[in-house]
């Protein structure tokens, strides 16, 4: 009984986040700076719950192949900052979105309405067509050609924004991104002897961080693929009840957090951080996000190598400071 009024709460609650964001026009500059806020601070507590998670499931390391990010290059610093304002955004028009229900999506909002269809068949159904669409994206951006022409509209863009504020004539004459992926690296350098304490690397913690620090493009079309998975499941296969939408989100922003935090975290053969770990050392395979079924079927699924158990884990004092991208990361 209790539950289910603190779920019809927590619905009719998001109901009306929703119908306020209607009235955004009316919004004053305080409205949107507490919106940002409040955005950005659950980001930063997705991480500190990922890495809870992490520690609580017992599961142990996958073991480093070749060097490790010790350091922040202000291109990843721009990077984590510039997609998780792009967060606040995309979670404002997801609530429009669920709540307006365009072209003819079918959402369903009352708590007494839920079924094993719209909730459980829905969540499955939304990853299945998520991972579908995530796949295929991913696998051409490792095209050559595509990669290519990415990073150069970026770094035409890069090098236009680092001109123009560089060669300020103000007395702090530093690239924004610069000074600050200095200042954070200070910051791990000071925290680094308690990390050192707990046995524990700092980008094992910041795991949510290392998951958006990708190109905007890439992080971008990942994010809104979320909104094209929910209208496609509930437009043509099955009502999705909000709760499914939320839960969709979610859970996959912690998926996507344990994939970068090298926990060897497994829920049977179906979601497996060591799935995307391969990834990460073979870029040609293991494309999807949330599942390698797509993978599987069209063939570029790789397992993990026998005997890569996951080993508990100690960092090389620092030495490394190779970027992801200098060091072929890929999301």
């Amino acid at each position: 009984m209790v539950a289910g009024l603190a779920g019809e709460l927590l619905l009719r609650l998001g109901g009306a986040a929703a119908f306020v964001l209607q009235g955004e026009r009316q919004w004053e500059p305080w409205h949107i700076a507490l919106w940002i806020v409040v955005l950005l601070a659950g980001l930063e507590l997705l991480s500190v719950l990922t890495f809870a998670l992490g520690r609580a499931s017992g599961a142990k390391l996958i073991p480093h192949r070749g060097k490790h990010l010790d350091r922040l290059e202000a291109t990843d610093v721009a990077f984590i900052a510039f997609n998780k304002l792009c967060t606040t955004l995309f979670t404002y028009q997801w609530l429009r979105v669920m709540w307006e229900q365009p072209l003819g999506m079918r959402m369903v909002w009352a708590l007494g309405d839920a079924d094993a269809a719209n909730t459980v068949g829905a969540t499955l159904a939304l990853y299945v067509v998520f991972d579908l669409f995530y796949t295929l994206f991913h696998r051409a951006l490792h095209h050559r050609s595509a990669t290519l022409a990415l990073y150069v509209v970026f770094d035409i863009f890069y090098t236009l924004f680092h001109r123009a504020l560089h060669h300020r004539s103000d007395a702090v004459n530093v690239y924004p991104f610069e000074f600050l992926s200095g200042e954070y690296n200070h910051l791990l350098a000071i925290l680094r002897p308690i990390f050192d304490a707990v046995n524990v690397h700092p980008f094992e913690f910041l795991g949510g961080d290392d998951a958006v620090n990708v190109h905007p493009f890439e992080f971008l079309s990942g994010e809104y693929n979320h909104l094209l998975a929910i209208f496609l499941v509930s437009r043509f296969v099955v009502p999705v009840h909000v709760a499914a939408a939320a839960v969709f989100v979610i859970a996959g922003g912690f998926m996507a957090s344990l994939n970068h935090t090298r926990y060897d975290v497994r829920v049977g053969s179906v979601y497996q951080v060591r799935y995307h770990d391969m990834h990460h050392w073979y870029p040609d395979c293991n494309f999807g996000q949330y599942t390698m079924l797509w993978d599987r079927a069209f063939g570029s699924f790789r397992h993990f190598p026998e005997g890569s158990e996951g080993v508990q884990f100690s960092y090389d004092n620092g030495t490394s400071s190779e970027s992801p991208r200098k060091a072929n990361k890929s999301s």
